[in-house]
């Protein structure tokens, strides 16, 4: 590394020329990380009220041996989901 003075090393950096295309890309950076900033906290409401289920799933009288079960809301929210195991559910 070549040892430069204050003078140099800001020489230097003025040199780089800053084009129109570098300021878009940089603007886009900052609106992508904006948009996901935005996106985590709005998911992070805790307007939700979250409840827990279990039980099993039976198909002709037998235990579902392997499976996914969903359950959609009645009113606006999110789906859930559990796994199913011989014949049993609980998504914890």
């Amino acid at each position: 590394m070549i040892p430069m003075t204050n003078d140099q090393a800001d020489h230097r950096c003025a040199s780089v020329p800053v084009t129109n295309e570098s300021k878009f890309h940089a603007c886009l950076l900052v609106i992508g990380i904006w948009s996901f900033v935005i996106l985590i906290l709005a998911g992070c409401s805790s307007d939700e009220k979250l409840h827990r289920v279990s039980g099993t799933v039976t198909f002709n009288g037998k235990p579902i041996p392997k499976g996914l079960i969903f359950f959609d809301p009645k009113a606006a929210g999110p789906q859930g989901f559990a796994k199913i195991e011989a014949g049993k559910y609980d998504p914890t």
